[in-house]
């Protein structure tokens, strides 16, 4: 009796140490995307009284960093967070107005976290973004790729502080490695050039502006490389048929689909040889915004435990459990 007693003080010791680390993990190690942003110049801010409504105002972020508001005059709002500077302003101007004790800072628009994408790609510009995205998440929220771009040379030139410092960036080889998590950091002011040939052949996606999640994206060693319409149940082997096939020195055993995960990007290597069993092709189902890269058989791809343990939520299972892992989990 005295020993299920003492098991059970046990138990409850180590569960109470449990959560207690848990609680402080939660508390230290939040993700970036979990912290609050933290407004800086060109940002647009919706400010709102819900005590006194005919005060709110819609206002940009100076660039001293200073947004201008009825009654309380210039504020500094550049380097707060929006709920910093709503008690900054609830404080403020309470001393003109002590009806006034609350007020709500909204971001509308992330203007400080701006970035140019020039060249081949379906819809250059300039996109603003509360997080700053990786270099291939950015080319695919400007339309994915055209037919005719060079991943292998693509262009950064820098921003801000850095002045117009430029670096050469080769995708590919981030793509055929699956450590696209090692990509080098984008900073707010970037300038993002893809190149790309004349006469290239076009794939289906016609070079119509298709948005990423609409289209299906095969690269590497494929003759018609560049972005494909999705079309519901869509297969791996349908998808590199429609872009004419593969080339001689395709590596069929490590074909990489590049899928959308709910934090991170997933990576999944396929053996394509090992998909026929029983002289029947087993499916595997794309779906939309995802990526497909051929590599070389000649590829230079270093398989050891360090290359693995780079790439974040990487799969390389065997073909036929990889085709039902990934079914299942999307």
């Amino acid at each position: 009796m005295y020993k299920i007693a003492y098991m059970n003080c046990v138990v409850t010791f180590c569960v109470s140490i449990l959560l207690i680390l848990g609680i402080f993990w939660l508390g230290t190690s939040l993700p970036v995307w979990a912290q609050e942003y933290i407004i800086g110049a060109d940002d647009v801010l919706n400010v709102t009284f819900w005590q006194q409504p005919d005060l709110n105002s819609t206002v940009k972020v100076g660039q001293d960093g200073k947004i201008e508001l009825p009654v309380i005059g210039s504020i500094q709002a550049a380097g707060l967070t929006p709920s910093q500077l709503s008690r900054r302003i609830a404080e403020r101007i309470s001393l003109f107005n002590t009806k006034i004790t609350q007020a709500s800072v909204v971001v509308v628009q992330y203007g400080s976290k701006k970035i140019y994408v020039t060249g081949h790609v379906l819809n250059p510009g300039k996109y603003t973004f509360e997080s700053i995205p990786n270099l291939w998440e950015l080319i695919l929220e400007a339309g994915g790729p055209a037919e005719t771009a060079i991943l292998s040379n693509i262009k950064i030139i820098r921003g801000g502080a850095e002045g117009k410092k430029s670096i050469v960036v080769d995708l590919t080889k981030f793509l055929e490695k699956g450590n696209i998590s090692e990509l080098p950091k984008l900073y707010p002011g970037d300038t993002v050039y893809i190149p790309g040939v004349t006469g290239a052949v076009a794939g289906a996606a016609g070079g119509s502006p298709l948005a990423p999640r609409n289209v299906v994206y095969i690269f590497g060693q494929i003759a018609n490389p560049g972005a494909y319409t999705y079309e519901d149940r869509l297969t791996l082997l349908q998808a590199i048929v429609t872009a004419g096939g593969m080339t001689p020195e395709a590596a069929t055993d490590r074909v990489k689909i590049y899928m959308e995960g709910s934090v991170y990007p997933v990576v999944a290597t396929v053996n394509l040889k090992n998909l026929e069993k029983n002289n029947t092709i087993m499916p595997f189902y794309l779906h939309k915004g995802d990526t497909i890269y051929v590599p070389s058989r000649t590829s230079t791809w270093s398989r050891s435990i360090g290359a693995v343990a780079a790439t974040v939520f990487r799969y390389s299972i065997a073909p036929l459990i990889s085709v039902i892992v990934y079914n299942a989990i999307r």
